[in-house]
């Protein structure tokens, strides 16, 4: 079953039925017992819930998988703010609870036999959690520290303070948390009110052995303990023989080795359905067992038959990317041997080439900060470079045979990733990498006794990044880069004068504006648009300032553009930079700056652009209406009233249609003042009417409807084509007047 979409009938139940917690069989199931029908309300209710918790599970996950500023991590959370949103508007608050392994909302719980939903309930747990509510006004950023909270280690949540406490350090204000006494206390609570759960580890072989002579009610026993993996877990390590507990070690992993294969041919044989279920509950119950017996398992039992036994490959293909680096990070370096064939591990048990590197990055960072396992097997791992001695010399050419068997061996999904790599930038692809890595010891600082040289490195890479346009990460170092200049632990003292030279020379115009033209130049390319954005927001005022020199100096249309659009998102806050430079001699760049602020809603630009309003150069003042109308409210229509009385007829026009727009009512009585004083028999006049009276239409009154009704019948002798206009203008002014005031239109009946 897919994690973030459960069919609803399968991820709901209501509590009380014959089977609590238990998930309702489908949507043709009747009801019985205690269940009821759901009225339709409460199948919209809860079918918003489960789309909600859905979206809270993907996002969780992809903030823990991927970098904040990642796409994926990015639309994840955005979808989880719309979603929850949308669900407060129509509920009021958001309150999920956790009973055992199970989700509750209300008087329902939820995914009993979705896997997704029982993890993310257990992870509620461990957090020491039973209940959550999110409350109307909660913004993205409190998401995603409550977000991050869920990912974080729940021992380490409990030494700082546990969960309401990290909530509150965090700022999160909207979220409430309902917490266990202790962890210790729930799980008497859990033991208390479970029926039927055995406190005393099963007899697996016991149970095992009479469910292989065919005894119904034990195979039914093995089938329950198997999709219980803590209780299977537990049992495994206190695994037993007549009574008699299995203390030696290897005895032991040999003995849980068994037993998990022996029970997969009894899944295979009774319960092909779920086969699925069974094999990703025995992986679990690996998860759960101690670090030691767990790695015995894997180097003494799993991993040397893997190629020959397809159990061992299939079992271990269960875990998730991060389960497996996790479970990694603490095997391998037991067994460092082997960290340079991490890759083709992986690549036999049956994930693709994606997840494989999903793994491996993962795993990298892990080791790095266990430290554990020396920098040159990092590498190892990270290269990935270990030969085949079978190949051959390394410039033979394959044979046909050679080349025939390599594509029997790869999928379509696997050369189409091989010809990608082929064509990879190998130093891109190294610095890319390499940078995370470093950035991470740099922030270790005095536990690293080569801090200079892991500098120096990043150093050069900062400069490699911002050429090779990878922006983004460009822009995490610069901020970290500056953030360190505030860090005054000594360990970063000798690097504090090459850290403030870096971030000043980073800072320069002249570096600015190179960063600028490049990424304008490859704004096409995947993820450059948005790195740049994100570096010059770190960047703040003097990226601001950088783009607004070369908005005067460039020549090139559609670099202007491209910085103006980067302007309009990142100015917010900077418009008094925007504002200082109104007075440049350079009309077009005041033109840009004015069509920005304008962009922005800048009330703050508001005297400047009274000013603009009778700048020399036509097409400033028609940027400044088109400001004013965009910025609005009282002040900006008192701007536009004034413009009424401007020497330049076009101004004055576009003052008109802007006044329309707005409907601003206090336009109505110059402007009918101006219908009657201008002249009847001059064109351009004739044309200032016309706009007139369709801005009457959209802002007028009652009072409007006899001004109108009269040019709507008006002719004058000349100029008969406009007077036409004039009066299919004041017709539909009219019309528009009638919708508005339909008892006006029955009065003048």
């Amino acid at each position: 079953m897919e994690e973030n979409g459960p069919k609803r009938d399968e991820a709901v139940a209501v509590e009380g039925s014959s089977q609590p917690g238990a998930a309702a069989a489908g949507s043709s199931a009747k009801p019985s017992g205690n269940e009821r029908q759901l009225s339709p309300e409460e199948r919209e209710e809860l079918r918003q819930v489960i789309e909600t918790v859905n979206r809270l599970i993907a996002a969780s996950k992809s903030l823990s998988l991927y970098p904040m500023h990642h796409p994926v991590a990015q639309g994840s959370l955005e979808m989880l703010a719309q979603v929850l949103q949308r669900f407060l508007q129509s509920y009021g608050e958001f309150s999920l609870g956790v009973k055992k392994e199970v989700l509750t909302y209300r008087h329902w719980a939820l995914g009993a036999r979705v896997e997704s939903f029982r993890q993310f309930a257990s992870t509620l747990r461990h957090l020491n959690i039973n209940r959550f509510t999110v409350v109307p006004g909660i913004d993205e950023e409190e998401l995603k520290s409550f977000l991050f909270l869920l990912a974080a280690d729940p021992e380490r949540v409990e030494i700082q303070g546990g969960v309401e406490t990290q909530l509150f350090v965090s700022g999160v204000t909207h979220v409430a948390v309902e917490v266990s006494e202790s962890r210790e206390r729930r799980i008497e609570e859990d033991e208390e009110e479970g029926e039927g759960v055995e406190r005393k580890p099963a007899d697996l072989l016991e149970i095992l052995e009479d469910a292989l002579r065919g005894f119904a009610q034990r195979l039914q026993e093995l089938a329950e303990l198997l999709l219980q993996p803590e209780h299977l877990a537990f049992s495994l390590r206190h695994l037993s023989i007549k009574g008699k507990p299995i203390t030696k070690l290897s005895q032991l992993v040999e003995g849980m080795y068994l037993f998990l294969k022996k029970a997969a041919e009894v899944v295979e044989k009774d319960f092909p359905h779920r086969r699925s279920d069974y094999y990703r509950c025995m992986a679990e119950a690996i998860l759960f067992l101690d670090t030691t017996i767990r790695n015995e398992l894997l180097l003494r039992q799993i991993l040397p038959n893997l190629k020959e036994d397809p159990f061992n490959a299939e079992l271990l293909s269960n875990f998730t990317t991060r389960e497996i680096s996790d479970v990694l990070s603490y095997f391998l370096p037991a067994a460092q041997e082997l960290i340079p064939k991490t890759r083709a591990l992986l690549r036999l048990v049956g994930f693709s080439l994606a997840e494989v590197e999903e793994t491996v990055e993962m795993l990298k960072d892990k080791l790095i900060e266990n430290g554990d396992v020396s920098p040159a097997l990092v590498y190892a791992l990270e290269a990935g470079m270990e030969r085949d001695e079978s190949a051959g010399p390394a410039r033979k050419l394959p044979t046909l045979e050679e080349v025939a068997e390599f594509f029997r061996e790869y999928s379509d999904e696997d050369i189409q990733a091989i010809s990608v790599i082929s064509e990879m930038d190998l130093e891109r692809e190294r610095v890319v990498q390499s940078t995370p890595v470093l950035l991470n010891l740099l922030r270790r600082g005095e536990e690293i006794n080569n801090l200079a040289v892991v500098f120096e490195q990043l150093e050069e890479d900062f400069w490699r990044l911002l050429e090779m346009r990878h922006l983004d990460l460009a822009a995490d170092l610069l901020k970290e880069f500056r953030e360190l200049l505030g860090d005054l632990r000594p360990a970063y003292a000798p690097l504090r004068e090459r850290l403030l030279l870096l971030t000043n020379e980073a800072a320069s115009p002249a570096a600015i504006r190179s960063v600028i033209r490049n990424a304008a130049s490859h704004r096409e390319e995947p993820g450059v648009l948005e790195g740049f954005k994100q570096y010059m927001r770190v960047l703040r005022e003097d990226g601001v300032m950088a783009m607004i020199n070369v908005l005067g100096d460039e020549e090139d249309m559609s670099l202007r553009k491209f910085i103006n659009d980067v302007l309009v998102e990142l100015a917010r806050g900077y418009d008094h930079l925007l504002i200082m430079r109104l007075q440049d001699d350079r009309w077009y760049l005041v033109r840009n700056l004015i069509s920005i602020l304008g962009r922005i809603r800048s009330s703050a630009a508001l005297p400047s652009l009274r000013q603009s309003l009778y700048h020399p150069n036509p097409k400033v003042r028609a940027e400044t209406v088109r400001a004013l109308g965009f910025i609005g409210g009282y002040e900006a229509g008192t701007i536009l009233l004034e413009g009424l009385s401007s020497p330049d007829p076009q101004t004055r026009i576009l003052c008109i249609r802007w006044l329309g727009r707005l409907e601003e009512r206090r336009a109505l009585g110059p402007l009918c003042q101006m219908l009657e004083t201008l002249k009847d028999n001059r064109a351009e006049d004739l044309e200032v009417k016309k706009e007139i009276i369709i801005a009457l239409g959209k802002a007028g009154n009652l009072d409007t409807f006899p001004v109108l009704e009269k040019y709507m019948r008006m002719s004058k002798f000349g100029y008969r084509e406009q007077w036409d206009e004039i009066n299919r203008a004041a017709e539909q002014s009219l019309h528009q007047l009638e919708q508005k005031f339909p008892h006006a239109r029955r009065g003048r009946k």
